[in-house]
């Protein structure tokens, strides 16, 4: 080999190597995701506000090696994270220990709030296939530490990040307005449920009906019966005009539940309001199918109430992350919404019933007595019907061509009739987080409440976050597990076949390959 050859592969050798460094390091990085999803890849929205921290920001992941062995989801996980660090010009850093490794990572994890816990399995003594398993974050900014004990999927991951890297860039603690207009509420027990699930994140402060609503209060919501006066509505239509952002967990009809009997709200101008935002709340309610009933008691046996039921995964919304992680929630005489958005406002069903539900709107009917039959007779025309509801965009005043209160004629007030952008959810039923839901269904200890109020809570922070953390979309996991599933026997059918196929079908068709490509050969050889 000449001198000039010998020259011309180094000089190709040593930029080779210079490239594979640039590419292994933080400051010059770049990962191509060929996902159909982009799982790997965050989005610009949290690439933006990343690149407003003043100061550096530092991830420990503590997690097993072993576990990556086990579960795609946890790679994922580490692949998301590295692309927070290659992507934030050198503001986050990243770094991935396992617990197992050594007895001082394990320490360090468990004083800073890491979940560990036992994976594998044992087989009699022998305790080999046992090891000490994580999956948790740990983020520490200036002197602030803040852990998050485990994490199993992917599908809010950035989103919750995001949103934590924002909340320290603000600096800002949320306030919430509530306006309780339903009789025989338990206020003391709800505010006590305020302050143990929002403090010290988010403040919550009460108003009554007709108060006017400051700026200050970053989301309004309002629970109970629509029956309020124009001067009333005034005050909370107003405060959306100006931006701000609510909550209706709302009745169309008003219950009898000693006479078994069920009465429309007639004339109500809070449903009307809400109507010309984009959510119409008929006067109806909603019976579910027996394959999602939540379990009523009487003290002496349990049994199903279709007016009463809880919701899958499979009728939520997969892109919002209110639902992206949903655990099911329970109804109790809820309306359906129609989404009748106007020009400049986008509707969005987040949860709704399941494909076996019907609509009761002629006969209100509650008695449990009769509930059984009336759904059959209505089985025919079952269909999902939508009971939670997002709205976004700009939305035209309720007072927008029509006279203001006489209250507000000679105060001064200057009415707004357009929205700047703001956004609204709208359920159909005030039981939704009433305290007194647990006594109704006889449902003491459940988790049934806490799951509707982690759920509200969930709306609560989406409605109070900022445009560029709404505008990050969930991802999908795309798991093809069998836990997709959420009717058992659907499930258990989708399980038998899975065995069937892997144990008898695989095994049959590789036997079958064999033979035909033995027969191919000895016939070639015979020619």
């Amino acid at each position: 080999m000449n001198k000039k050859k010998q020259t011309l592969i180094i000089t190709f050798m040593f930029i080779a190597v210079l490239i594979l460094v640039a590419m292994n390091s933080t400051i010059f990085s770049a990962r191509l995701d060929i996902t159909e999803t982009k799982v790997y890849t965050i989005q610009e929205s949290s690439k933006k506000i990343m690149r407003r921290l003043p100061d550096q920001l530092t991830i420990t992941y503590f997690l097993a090696e072993k576990l990556k062995t086990s579960n795609v989801i946890f790679r994922q996980i580490e692949d998301i994270l590295k692309e927070y660090a290659a992507s934030s010009e050198g503001k986050v850093k990243l770094t991935v220990l396992d617990p197992g490794s050594s007895a001082e990572i394990e320490n360090q994890a468990r004083s800073n709030g890491i979940y560990i816990w036992d994976a594998g399995e044992k087989s009699g003594k022998d305790s080999a296939y046992v090891f000490l398993a994580a999956s948790g974050l740990l983020i520490e900014y200036q002197d602030k530490k803040i852990p998050i004990a485990r994490i199993q999927s992917i599908e809010t991951l950035e989103y919750n990040l995001t949103a934590f890297i924002l909340s320290i860039i603000e600096n800002k603690k949320k306030t919430v307005g509530y306006i309780i207009n339903k009789p025989n509420w338990n206020n003391s027990t709800f505010q006590s449920v305020l302050q143990s699930e929002f403090e010290p994140a988010i403040t919550a402060e009460m108003f009554n009906p007709g108060e006017s609503i400051p700026d200050s209060i970053d989301a309004l919501f309002i629970v109970g019966t629509p029956d309020f006066t124009e001067s009333e509505l005034f005050e909370i239509d107003q405060y959306i005009m100006r931006g701000g952002k609510a909550f209706f967990s709302i009745d169309s009809v008003f219950i009898m539940q000693q006479q078994g009997q069920a009465i429309p709200h007639m004339d109500s101008n809070l449903v009307t309001m809400l109507e010309q935002y984009g959510a119409k709340i008929p006067p109806a309610l909603v019976m579910e199918g027996d394959d999602a009933f939540a379990p009523i008691h009487d003290g002496r046996q349990s049994y199903v109430y279709n007016y009463f039921f809880r919701t899958f995964a499979e009728y939520a919304s997969k892109e919002n992350p209110i639902t992206a992680n949903f655990a099911p929630v329970v109804f109790e005489w809820a309306s359906p919404i129609e989404l009748v958005p106007p020009v400049g406002v986008k509707a969005e069903p987040l949860t709704s019933s399941s494909a076996a539900s019907v609509r009761v709107q002629d006969q209100l009917d509650i008695n449990p007595q009769n509930s059984a039959n009336l759904y059959q007779t209505l089985s025919p025309s079952a269909a999902s019907q939508p009971l939670v509801v997002a709205l976004s965009g700009s939305f035209p005043s309720f007072f927008q061509g029509r006279e203001l209160p006489e209250s507000k004629k000679d105060s001064g007030v200057n009415a707004v009739y357009n929205s700047i952008p703001s956004r609204i959810i709208v359920v159909g039923s005030s039981n939704f987080i009433d305290p007194a839901t647990i006594d109704l269904m006889g449902l003491q200890g459940s988790n049934y409440y806490w799951s509707n109020f982690s759920y509200f809570k969930t709306c609560i922070e989406w409605l109070t976050n900022s445009e560029d953390l709404i505008a990050i979309k969930t991802r999908a996991s795309r798991d093809s597990s069998l836990s997709k599933i959420q009717k058992p026997e659907e499930a258990e059918a989708a399980a038998g076949f899975a065995t069937y196929f892997n144990l008898i079908i695989i095994p049959l068709l590789v036997v079958l390959f064999g033979i035909i490509k033995y027969m191919l050969r000895k016939k070639a050889k015979n020619e």
